[in-house]
C-alpha cells in the first residue's frame, strides 16, 4: 500500500512506489536471503532538526552482514525518510 500524505512526505511517497519497493526487496532478498527479523535498537530525538530517528537492527538468512534500516519521523508525525546501511554501532 501507498503512503497517504497524512503518514510521509511528498518526498517518501515519490520514492516509495510498489515498483521500488518489489526491486529493492528482490534485490536484499538476492543479496542477504530472506528476512529474518527486525529489532529496534534505538530512538535518537535530534532537538535542532526536530525530528526522531529510529534505527533498527535487520536480520537476514545470510548473516555475514548486519543491515540497518534507519526511519526518520518529522515534527508533524511524517514518515520523512528511509534508509538501509551496513550496520554500525
Amino acid at each position: 500500500k501507498q503512503f497517504s500524505t497524512n503518514e510521509a512526505t511528498a518526498e517518501v511517497i515519490k520514492n516509495t512506489t510498489p515498483e521500488k519497493l518489489s526491486k529493492t526487496c528482490q534485490k536484499f532478498i538476492w543479496k542477504y536471503g530472506a528476512f529474518k527479523d527486525l529489532k529496534l535498537i534505538e530512538v535518537i530525538f535530534d532537538k535542532s532538526q526536530k525530528i526522531s530517528i529510529f534505527r533498527y537492527k535487520a536480520i537476514y538468512e545470510k548473516t555475514y552482514v548486519i543491515k540497518e534500516l534507519r526511519v526518520t519521523i518529522n515534527n508533524e508525525n511524517k514518515l520523512s525518510a528511509v534508509k538501509s546501511s551496513d550496520w554500525k554501532d
